[in-house]
């Protein structure tokens, strides 16, 4: 299905450019009527997500992006994903489609996936001895990265011979399959930064979410995805 969703991206783009010059633009930031906006917002609070309602739901979702873009632009990150959270439920539905939807109006020119494949193919033939037990392709990058660029003027704490339990600590997190998202995000502390949560064992691949404050999101199963987001 996600695959399916992908296409639709780029069929929505293609036509948009198409009728550019006789359509309405629909995501100027600058909508005509703003009680019609609300309107539409209000109906994708309460809409069920199912592939029957995802025609409707797309169209209503890039009609609505200037007012996630007013959010995206607010001071105070806790404040922008509770308004986000509020004002757009649907966020993480479709396997984080509604994401990757608005992620290809704001950089219609970038190609984040490709980049990144380049990039990880590039890191693992280098470094080819380097964690090479670790059967995830991306948590063996990621891992690389972060040993081979040190925050700089970062405060260390001095953990004497203290084995590191997790190498992509504060960027990945996992949980048991079994346990309650919830229940988890619930029981840690709030993070001023995004975090990406996967189900599974230690770096392995499974169900992802971004836990940002004291809240999350689902991002889909497919990690890749999930983190670039």
């Amino acid at each position: 299905m996600v695959k399916k969703l992908k296409q639709q991206i780029r069929r929505s783009a293609s036509q948009n450019n198409d009728e550019n010059n006789t359509n309405e633009d629909p995501i100027d930031d600058t909508p005509d009527d703003e009680t019609n906006l609300d309107e539409i917002v209000n109906k994708l609070k309460f809409i069920v997500p199912s592939e029957a309602s995802l025609d409707i739901i797309k169209e209503d979702w890039i009609r609505t992006f200037a007012t996630r873009n007013l959010i995206r632009k607010m001071d105070v990150l806790d404040n922008r994903t509770s308004e986000m959270v509020q004002k757009f439920p649907l966020f993480g539905s479709f396997d984080g489609f509604l994401i990757d939807l608005d992620f290809e109006i704001m950089f219609p020119a970038v190609n984040s996936s490709v980049a990144w494949e380049h990039l990880k193919c590039q890191i693992l033939t280098k470094y080819s001895d380097l964690h090479s037990s670790i059967p995830s392709e991306i948590c063996r990058a990621l891992i690389i990265i972060k040993e081979k660029n040190p925050s700089r003027g970062a405060k260390r704490s001095h953990q004497g011979t203290l084995k590191i339990s997790n190498l992509l600590e504060k960027i990945v997190e996992w949980m048991y399959p079994e346990d309650d998202i919830e229940a988890y995000v619930n029981t840690h502390s709030a993070t001023a930064l995004p975090i990406l949560i996967v189900k599974g064992q230690q770096y392995s691949e499974g169900d992802t979410y971004i836990r940002v404050g004291k809240r999350y999101f689902s991002s889909g199963s497919d990690i890749t995805k999930a983190f670039l987001r």
